[in-house]
């Protein structure tokens, strides 16, 4: 999948795509960090953004 996006950078229903599942992967990252009673504040909003930052540079490079 990762090597198709690549190719079809350019395109817009592939773009559509792409954002679609990095707001689903958001979305359950954030889902599982809000659920984590053990977890500070803090630590949940400095991880959110590394994760969704990390796959956002998966997919563009």
């Amino acid at each position: 999948m990762l090597i198709i996006v690549k190719g079809n950078i350019s395109n817009n229903k592939t773009n559509i795509f792409t954002s679609m599942n990095l707001a689903n992967l958001n979305k359950k990252f954030y889902q599982s960090y809000h659920f984590r009673k053990n977890t500070s504040n803090r630590k949940k909003f400095f991880y959110l953004p590394l994760a969704f930052l990390i796959f956002l540079y998966i997919f563009v490079i």
